[in-house]
C-alpha cells in the first residue's frame, strides 16, 4: 500500500492503538505545555537541593535540539538530596502523559500517585521517576530517540528544534539531570507505553549499558523486514527520521526486530518485560502481533522475556499502562 499525502502529515493520528490520545474527547483539553500544570518549576541548578515529593517541572537547555526543553520529575517521599536511588525513565510522547489524570477516561490514578502510595506503605523501595519529553509544544508531533536524517521533510514544529533526539536524551537530558541529582553511575530502569515502548526497547538494544530493566506495554514496534504497508511507519512523525519513502536501512538501525538480529553479550545483562493486550483486541485496542514478534525475536536471540506476553484484560489505555508500570517497578526494584 502506498502512503497517501494525508498519512504523510506530521501530526500523529488520533486513531488506532499506536498514538491514540483520547483525553480531548473524553475529559477536555489538556493545559498548554507552556503553563506550569500546577506543578512547581525547578531549575536544574536547584534540583540537587530539592526534597519535595511533588511532581516537578524542570526546564533545561538542549544543545542537540538548540532550544529549551522540559521534563517532569518525581522525587520519593523522604528523599534526601544526593541520595543514591534508582532512576526510572518513563517514555511515551509528551512528558505530561504519564502524570496527567486527563489522558483518557480509563485512568483512575496516574503512576506517580500509585508509586508514592506504595512507598509510603512499605510495599516498594524508593526511586526517582523521570518523564522526558519527546513531543512538540502543541502535542501534535512526536519523536523517538533517533536523530532526524531529513529535518526539512516537515514544517517546523515548536519544541522539536534540530531534531537530534537521540543526542538530546543521551548527551543532554540524562547527563544534566543525573549530575544535578549528584548521581554519576545510577541504576536506570526504562518503562514505555505504545510509542514509548518502541522508544524504550530501541534505546536498550542500541545502548545496552543504559538500563538494567526494560518494560514495554503494547509497544508500537516496526515490522522487519520493512514493509511499505506497515501502518506504524506510515505516520508522518517518521518522515523526518526515515524519509519518504522510508529508508529501510535507517529504519533497521532503530527497529527492535532488526537490532535483535545483531545482539551481543552485553544485552544478556538487561532484563526485558514485554507485554501487550490480547489478540482479540487487535487491531484497535492492542498491538498483540507486533509485540509477539519482539517476544519471539528475544527468544531467538537467547534473551528472556520475564513476563507472559499477554495481559488478558489489557487495553491500549492508561489504566492498563499504569498497572503494567507498577508491576515492572515491583519486579525491578525488588530484584
Amino acid at each position: 500500500m502506498a502512503w497517501t499525502r494525508e498519512q504523510r502529515l506530521p501530526a500523529a493520528s488520533p486513531q488506532g492503538p499506536a498514538f491514540r490520545r483520547t483525553g480531548e474527547v473524553a475529559r477536555g483539553s489538556s493545559p498548554s505545555p507552556q503553563s506550569s500544570h500546577g506543578m512547581p518549576v525547578v531549575r536544574l541548578a536547584e534540583l540537587g537541593r530539592e526534597q519535595r515529593s511533588q511532581i516537578l517541572r524542570v526546564p533545561f537547555f538542549s544543545p542537540s535540539l538548540g532550544l529549551r526543553r522540559w521534563l517532569a520529575l518525581k522525587l520519593p517521599p523522604g528523599y534526601q538530596p544526593g541520595q543514591e536511588l534508582p532512576l526510572v525513565y518513563c517514555f511515551r510522547g509528551h512528558h505530561f502523559e504519564w502524570i496527567s489524570g486527563r489522558e483518557d477516561a480509563s485512568r483512575q490514578n496516574p503512576l506517580p500517585a500509585q508509586f508514592e502510595q506504595a512507598i509510603k506503605e512499605g510495599r516498594l523501595p524508593p526511586a526517582i521517576l523521570i518523564f522526558p519529553c519527546f513531543g512538540s509544544d502543541d502535542r501534535k508531533m512526536f519523536a523517538i530517540a533517533a536523530n532526524w536524517s531529513y529535518p526539512r521533510a516537515i514544517p517546523a514544529q515548536r519544541g522539536m528544534g534540530l531534531g537530534r533526539f537521540e543526542d538530546y536524551l543521551l548527551e543532554d537530558l540524562m547527563p544534566q539531570v543525573e549530575r544535578s541529582l549528584g548521581l554519576y553511575n545510577p541504576r536506570r530502569i526504562a518503562i514505555g507505553f505504545s510509542l514509548g515502548g518502541l522508544l524504550a526497547m530501541q534505546l536498550s538494544l542500541r545502548h545496552p549499558h543504559l538500563f538494567t530493566d526494560v518494560g514495554t506495554y503494547d509497544g508500537s514496534f516496526f515490522d522487519h523486514p520493512v514493509r511499505s504497508d506497515d501502518s506504524i511507519l506510515s505516520y508522518g512523525i517518521f518522515e523526518p527520521i526515515f524519509g519518504y519513502p522510508r529508508n529501510a536501512e535507517l529504519v533497521a538501525e532503530h527497529s527492535p526486530l532488526a537490532l535483535l538480529q545483531s545482539h551481543g553479550p552485553e544485552h544478556r545483562k538487561v532484563r526485558f518485560y514485554v507485554q501487550s493486550g490480547p489478540e482479540r483486541a487487535e487491531p484497535n485496542d492492542s498491538n498483540f502481533y507486533r509485540c509477539r514478534q519482539v517476544v519471539e525475536a528475544l527468544e531467538a536471540a537467547g534473551l528472556t522475556n520475564h513476563l507472559p506476553q499477554v495481559i488478558e484484560d489489557g487495553h491500549h489505555n492508561w489504566f492498563t499502562a499504569d498497572r503494567f508500570a507498577m508491576s515492572i517497578l515491583e519486579l525491578a526494584l525488588k530484584s
